[in-house]
């Protein structure tokens, strides 16, 4: 499987890493920095919680308005 890109947090800039609870089954995002994250993505076998949890972290407002 590829490795999943995150972008730096977009409040502090440092560098962004994923974090799996095996107990609760979830995974999200956090800041190595200021500790800000995404919500908890429930996973299983089937369904790809990190690429989800990327895909919510690496959402920029920016981004959204330079679609128009």
């Amino acid at each position: 499987m590829p490795e999943i890109e995150l972008r730096f947090c977009p409040f502090c800039g440092k560098k962004a890493m994923f974090i799996q609870s095996d107990i609760d089954s979830e995974s999200y995002v956090t800041c190595s920095g200021c500790f800000c994250r995404t919500r908890k993505i429930h996973y299983s076998a089937e369904y790809g919680a990190n690429e989800r949890a990327a895909e919510i972290w690496n959402r920029r407002v920016q981004d959204e308005k330079n679609k128009d």
